[in-house]
């Protein structure tokens, strides 16, 4: 495989970043695609700019691709793996930007979640239970 793009805690907060839409620009253009940060008691939503998200869509998809393979078979892995990758090799150990190149990925279109986004935000135990994921193709 050729990394074009290096999997990396810099580089998925860079790429991150630049595709949310800036705070209450979905209200007034209507534009955005839903982001969830859980937070202990609430839910915080952000947006990302369809756009920016096309214009990082190959650069997504190569850090995503460079997951451990079980996340590309059919029943797919853990969140809480995604911490390393598909070379065996710990790449971060930050939850927060874990979900951040997660949430790349399924604005993109190549991450599908075992369960229901929304049924996250029901969930009494958010402190430990991490969902599980499935990359659905090689776009």
């Amino acid at each position: 495989m050729k990394v074009e793009t290096v999997l990396e805690v810099g580089t998925v907060n860079r790429v991150f970043r630049d595709c949310l839409l800036p705070t209450g620009a979905q209200k007034s253009t209507g534009k955005g695609a839903p982001y969830i940060i859980k937070k202990t008691d609430t839910n915080v939503f952000m947006y990302f700019d369809k756009q920016k998200i096309e214009a990082n869509k190959k650069k997504i998809l190569n850090m995503i691709q460079q997951l451990p393979r079980e996340f590309l078979s059919g029943s797919g892995a853990n969140f809480s793996g995604s911490n390393i990758d598909h070379r065996g090799l710990e790449w971060c150990n930050n939850e927060s930007v874990q979900e951040q190149l997660v949430q790349l990925g399924y604005a993109i279109g190549v991450v599908r979640f075992i369960d229901p986004v929304y049924s996250w935000i029901e969930r009494t135990d958010r402190e430990t239970w991490r969902p599980s994921f499935v990359i659905t193709t090689k776009k």
